[in-house]
């Protein structure tokens, strides 16, 4: 069984040398990935990569070395975007010499944008997060506390940290609600936050 951000990485790769009729957007190559691999609500589509840096604000960190298998590696001023895919590496699109734009899998420290910057941050997207610390199965917790309603663009490691609780927490007393990876709630969902 793979996991949320292994599937995201294979989907992407699956698209590795394609030619890309949107040559302007790479925002659009990303969060096409996301939707296909069901996590459209991590990434919606925007077209902007300044929209879904400002739409993700807090989940932002300027060292690579935090990165994990899905999140998303921002170039420049926010001028471009792509999936980390490990060792270093990321995938997204990229203009060639011959001026066409293909979905290339190269290491994030080659990629520099039109104004000729590098590497700037990684937004965490959770999938790994949710893959690798994945609470082992805990005693029925009692549904008594706070109900709270899932927002587009949330996580259960943000909604914890708004609460003053854990993420596995809040998983463990609404896991039949969530189903089996934390990282796929869903705007509109109503979450109890155990008291």
């Amino acid at each position: 069984m793979t996991s949320a951000a292994q599937d995201l990485v294979a989907d992407a790769r699956r698209h590795l040398g394609e030619v890309q009729s949107n040559t302007t957007q790479c925002a659009y190559f990303v969060s096409r990935v996301f939707a296909e691999t069901g996590h459209g609500d991590v990434f919606p589509a925007t077209g902007w990569v300044p929209t879904l840096v400002a739409r993700m604000a807090g989940h932002q960190e300027a060292n690579l070395l935090s990165a994990r298998l899905g999140d998303l590696a921002i170039f420049g001023s926010s001028e471009h975007v792509a999936i980390f895919s490990g060792a270093g590496k990321c995938i997204g699109t990229l203009t060639a010499a011959d001026g066409k734009t293909r979905v290339y899998e190269v290491s994030v420290s080659s990629i520099r944008t039109g104004s000729g910057r590098g590497f700037s941050s990684v937004l965490h997207t959770g999938l790994s997060q949710a893959d690798s610390q994945t609470p082992s199965p805990a005693p029925p917790v009692a549904l008594t506390g706070t109900s709270y309603t899932v927002k587009r663009g949330d996580t259960l490691t943000a909604i914890a940290r708004a609460y003053g609780t854990t993420w596995p927490v809040i998983y463990n007393a609404n896991r039949t609600k969530i189903g089996p990876n934390p990282g796929a709630i869903r705007a509109g969902q109503v979450l109890t936050i155990p008291r």
